[in-house]
């Protein structure tokens, strides 16, 4: 990046995102101080090592603390060069609401406040597709496309347009800043959790397939843009990640075929889509689990294709076939390590 090591800050460094921007700013040999909420969750984190032989994590710099208390973690700010904000709650659960918007809107409020307080730092933000928003009549999205207030936003997508506006705030007030808006992000993870449970049904050798489209990108790629961002200095705009835009059914049988179980064969559409939209808000209601969550089951069924407008200097995407294949092959080793 420069001849003298950045200094980078990543929040999320637990999570998805956040854990593989780690390991890909480690391999540019940067200095990485990051923010978790606690020592006790870098199990997944951990078991990801093997997958980036030669690096070496304990030179990092793990900061405890909560972004809803920033005072905690505020200070921190003032020695690096660059802060990279990958902490996120995503759910599609009612129950899960008002966390998610304490944690995606303040959460990234107080993001872009310790950026300007502490030297107005370049701050590059994972955002959604999702916070682009999409209606019935939406086909093609581009990082263009205007927020239309529609029943098709889940409350994650809403959490993800309102923290849009504080980056933007923080541009208004001086912030070099840059939105990453990636697709339905898919990779080798331990956790079952979020996109993490397309692979974990798969295996389960659920027979379910939604039948919408949408976009979908490697979790390699999303680090790989955010970095390349930095490096290039391409401030004051959103940029969409999409690798590629499938079918749902595709991507599922694409899983299937790197498991080697059988491929999803029946279709979420008609009564049996409205009968698991009704029965998921009834589990919902009484606060039950439920394999599909009501809001995700309405969003899967719409067709929905992306198409950039801003291109990212130097930074290509992986065939999402292969994103898959590394994804099949390391499931099983990565949830072994994580336990």
């Amino acid at each position: 990046m420069q001849n003298t090591p950045t200094r980078a800050l990543v929040t999320g460094a637990s999570g998805f995102v956040g854990a593989h921007l780690v390991y890909a700013l480690l391999e540019k040999e940067c200095v990485v101080s990051a923010l978790i909420r606690s020592k006790k969750i870098l199990s997944a984190f951990n078991a990801l090592s093997g997958l980036y032989p030669n690096i070496d994590t304990s030179q990092i710099s793990w900061i405890e603390g909560d972004l809803l208390e920033p005072e905690i973690w505020m200070e921190h700010l003032k020695a690096v060069d660059v802060v990279f904000h990958a902490a996120a709650v995503v759910s599609f659960s009612p129950k899960n609401r008002q966390t998610m918007m304490e944690t995606n809107v303040q959460g990234t409020a107080n993001v872009v406040n310790a950026c300007l307080k502490h030297g107005h730092k370049p701050l590059i933000y994972v955002s959604s597709v999702a916070a682009l928003g999409r209606s019935e009549d939406t086909v093609v999205v581009t990082e263009n496309t205007t927020w239309k207030d529609t029943d098709h936003n889940t409350h994650y997508a809403i959490s993800k347009h309102q923290a849009e506006q504080e980056v933007w705030r923080g541009m208004e007030e001086g912030l070099r800043v840059a939105i990453v808006c990636p697709g339905i992000i898919i990779g080798p993870w331990a956790n079952p959790t979020g996109s993490g449970q397309i692979p974990a049904l798969v295996k389960k050798k659920l027979p379910f397939y939604p039948v919408g489209e949408n976009g979908f990108v490697g979790v390699r790629d999303v680090v790989a843009m955010m970095v390349a961002l930095y490096e290039s200095q391409q401030f004051g705009n959103r940029f969409l990640c999409v690798a590629e835009n499938s079918s749902y059914k595709n991507v599922l049988t694409l899983f299937a075929e790197g498991f080697g179980v059988p491929k999803p064969y029946i279709a979420i559409k008609g009564f049996l889509l409205r009968f698991l939209i009704v029965a998921a808000r009834l589990f919902e209601l009484l606060r039950l689990p439920f394999p599909f969550p009501s809001q995700g089951l309405k969003s899967t069924a719409l067709i929905t294709r992306y198409t950039t407008a801003n291109k990212v200097v130097s930074f290509g995407y992986a065939p999402l076939k292969n994103t898959v294949k590394e994804t099949c092959d390391a499931y099983n080793i990565l949830r072994a390590d994580c336990v």
